[in-house]
């Protein structure tokens, strides 16, 4: 079994080399190609907020517009850590600030050490 921590830095490692490109660093759709293609749409939209999970895997799979499918280039378990990496962009950038103060008294206060 992966730990989360695991999950996430996999998913950021492939996110990063395979996704940011056109969505950006942090999913909003702010890349180095930006105004090249058609923008791609910002990952933290209330649309794609919106998505299942496998709304997610299904559009890495296949392709959908402009985006090729990645199914060769990643595997079922790197698919699944690139959405679990997209989930918590989308948390960090979209949480309320009830779900901050919940956050923050789940965080041990050791973590940073």
């Amino acid at each position: 079994m992966t730990s989360y921590r695991t999950n996430i830095k996999l998913g950021r490692k492939r996110f990063l080399t395979f996704c940011s490109p056109c969505h950006g660093n942090f999913g909003d759709g702010d890349s180095r190609l930006r105004g090249q293609f058609p923008n791609p749409p910002s990952l933290h939209s209330e649309k794609v907020r919106g998505w299942q999970d496998g709304n997610i895997y299904h559009v890495i799979v296949n392709g959908q517009n402009v985006m090729p499918s990645y199914s060769s280039q990643l595997s079922r378990d790197d698919r699944w850590a690139v959405i679990h990496y997209i989930r918590a962009l989308q948390k960090a950038k979209n949480a309320s600030p009830s779900e901050i103060l919940e956050a923050k008294k789940e965080t041990p206060s050791n973590a940073a050490k």
